[in-house]
């Protein structure tokens, strides 16, 4: 699980692999925590069809 934090820091990383981490709150889970470093949003969920 430190990959993240160290790559999403890096100014070499990947590009478009990470984004700018996303802030959370204070008692997020982990994997909320591990998915905003990436830049992803924890809450995203996709579209449901109807």
């Amino acid at each position: 699980m430190e990959f993240v934090p160290r790559q999403a820091a890096s100014a070499e990383r990947p590009e478009g692999l990470f984004g700018e981490p996303v802030e959370v709150a204070a008692d997020a889970l982990p994997l909320e925590r591990l998915i905003a470093l990436s830049g992803r949003s924890p809450s995203w969920t996709p579209r449901t069809m109807p």
